[in-house]
């Protein structure tokens, strides 16, 4: 059988989408007058290359799934919506409004046009293994910068916790934990080290590119020990011990089932860490006696605060007090008190669940539409029969665990946020779909 060709558009579109996830960090190591030019120039760069190829596309989009791209037209509306709110209320500078906005935006579009371009799965598929390079050079980067001692510019309104880090301390190694120079605060590249690590997990049982994933798998594990992020050491445990049973969890009734918990999971989560805190020993992995397992590290704190709005309810709780809504809804000040010793400047907190930050933000329209989401893009790439279907599964799978005790997909975690843009908006390919040839639907 003959092996098709990868088009020189698609292979131009993935190198194109490399250069964005490689550079969109790096105005961090500037002065912020300077970021904000720099963070501005790779969204219009972005924006005009798409520009250029919706011109050789006649600006159709084709190739897509209608339903889903309408649930994603929909996602990104709120999304603008509630940056927008947020500017004007007060809460975010109109130039982060802005750049977000052109980030997400430019985005999408250049998703939208870039999957015009494929042909068949086999370019789809290609596309995908370009966006799992990407991050893993992304995360290969921070590595090599924090190892040279390259840091992010420090202007004082940034969230700097040095602490010695907890999972080396308890086998002796007293080593401050790492911040890397490139993740938008301490541990946030964690989401990103654990979307690649799991997705090599599942690539090194499936005996897939093993060459290249088995380093990999190995630097996100040190990363992670260094970073001293528990969370994300607990996850990618976890899948390491899961993953003989991926063709089990990737079945239709694990995944409808993980679906319908995926909003419980921080119930069953503080119902295990109240058994695991009372295990001899396991008091090492505290930092303090208000950092502890039990407590979550006081995210228990936050969720009570939020509960108790909830329970008080306010009819803003239906659309939301727009992005970085524990302003306006008062949580910021009732939890302000849990970040002591981090926080300089700051004063945006976030309900470390996303959930509840989409609950805060947009509203119980917005949480259904960010679970609709979800649902779209797990049956989706199990459509898709190969590696690189199956690998994107357990990557969202992982992030979808990690986020129900951090806040994910959130412009304030800039990676995972920009992470999750591009998997919605690859994920309207028509070519995910069982028996697709080349199709001519089209939007515009």
């Amino acid at each position: 059988m003959k092996k098709y060709k990868v088009s020189n558009q698609v292979k131009v579109d993935s190198f194109i989408l490399f250069l964005f996830i490689a550079t969109f960090r790096l105005p961090q190591l500037l002065p912020p007058s300077i970021e904000f030019i720099a963070s501005l120039s790779i969204a219009i760069f972005l924006l005009i290359y798409t520009f250029l190829i919706a011109i050789k596309n006649n600006f159709v989009i084709k190739n897509i799934s209608r339903s889903r791209f309408f649930l994603v037209f929909v996602y990104v509306v709120f999304e603008i919506i509630a940056f927008i709110r947020s500017g004007v209320l007060g809460v975010m500078d109109f130039g982060t409004v802005i750049k977000f906005i052109g980030i997400s935006t430019s985005l999408i579009f250049f998703l939208l046009f870039s999957i015009s371009n494929l042909k068949n799965s086999e370019d789809l598929k290609y596309f995908m293994r370009a966006i799992i390079y990407s991050f893993s050079f992304l995360i290969f980067l921070n590595f090599t910068l924090y190892l040279i001692g390259i840091n992010p510019y420090i202007s004082g309104n940034e969230y700097i916790y040095v602490s010695d880090g907890v999972l080396l301390s308890s086998v002796g190694l007293k080593i401050s934990s790492a911040i890397y120079p490139l993740e938008a605060g301490p541990k946030l590249l964690g989401s990103i080290i654990v979307f690649v690590g799991v997705i090599s997990i599942i690539s090194i049982v499936k005996r897939f590119k093993l060459i290249f994933f088995l380093p990999i798998l190995l630097l996100t594990i040190l990363m992670i020990l260094l970073s001293d992020a528990r969370l994300y050491l607990a996850v990618l445990l976890l899948f390491v011990f899961i993953s003989p049973f991926y063709k089990i969890i990737s079945s239709k009734i694990f995944l409808q089932s993980y679906l319908i918990i995926f909003p419980l999971i921080p119930i069953l989560i503080l119902f295990i860490a109240s058994y695991v805190a009372e295990l001899p020993g396991i008091e090492v992995l505290s930092r303090s006696a208000d950092d502890n397992i039990s407590s979550l590290s006081g995210r228990t704190l936050i969720w009570s605060s939020i509960s108790n709005e909830i329970q008080e309810f306010n009819i803003q709780l239906l659309y939301g007090y727009g992005a970085s809504g524990t302003i306006n809804s008062g949580i910021n000040n009732e939890v302000a008190h849990v970040f002591l010793g981090g926080w300089e400047n700051t004063g945006v907190k976030t309900a470390h669940n996303s959930i509840l930050q989409q609950l805060l933000d947009k509203g119980l329209i917005g949480v259904v539409i960010f679970l609709l989401m979800f649902r779209s893009l797990i049956y989706t790439f199990k459509g898709l029969k190969s590696a690189e279907g199956i690998t994107f599964i357990f990557g969202v799978l992982s992030m979808m665990l990690a986020s129900s005790l951090n806040t994910l997909f959130y412009f304030a975690s800039s990676e995972s946020y920009v992470l999750f843009i591009i998997l919605i908006g690859l994920h309207v390919s028509i070519f995910f779909n069982k028996n697709t040839n080349q199709s001519k639907k089209h939007v515009f």
